[in-house]
């Protein structure tokens, strides 16, 4: 609303019109308040988060994986009870986390009670939700970030996919 648009109001409709556009200029506040803290941490720093999906390889014994952690980065301990999960295909979610932005070089993991790394590079950014599958058994474990690499970890852990040999 100009000055113009305000001079034609009739007086005793002003005060209406102006705690009106003063309650539209609160709410916009209100809602660009909290669209930025969906996206921010108790600390303040941008979050995102992240999907966690397990499975155990195809033949490899029964073991609980436990302790997952996002290394590098600002690190993320990702607070996954123990949990014993199926045979790949079959899957089991282990969760949404919230995490700090930011990008993160590796996983680690404690599986069957054997602490294990594996180099996974993922840059995760403010107010995304990243899928993270742990395909894991028989002294190795796997990570694959985001909806392809997980649906082809899968079929890697089932023995459904095999990886073409290197040529050097």
């Amino acid at each position: 609303m100009t000055g113009s648009d305000l001079d034609r109001t009739p007086p005793h409709r002003r005060p209406a019109v102006l705690a009106a556009a003063l309650l539209a200029g609160l709410l916009v506040a209100a809602l660009a308040g909290v669209g930025y803290a969906l996206t921010r941490g108790s600390g303040g720093a941008a979050t995102t988060e992240v999907a966690v999906v397990l499975t155990r390889y195809q033949g490899a014994p029964a073991q609980a994986i436990q302790g997952i952690r996002l290394v590098g980065g600002p690190g993320a301990d990702l607070g996954v009870a123990a949990t014993t999960p199926p045979v790949a295909p079959a899957t089991t979610d282990a969760g949404v986390l919230r995490v700090t932005a930011g990008a993160y070089t590796g996983v680690r993991a404690e599986v069957g009670g054997e602490t294990l790394q594996v180099d996974a590079h993922a840059v995760l950014r403010a107010g995304t939700l990243q899928p993270l599958l742990v395909a894991a058994g028989d002294h190795r474990m796997s990570v694959f970030w985001g909806n392809e690499a997980l649906n082809q970890g899968l079929a890697l852990a089932a023995g459904q996919l095999t990886r073409a040999p290197s040529v050097v």
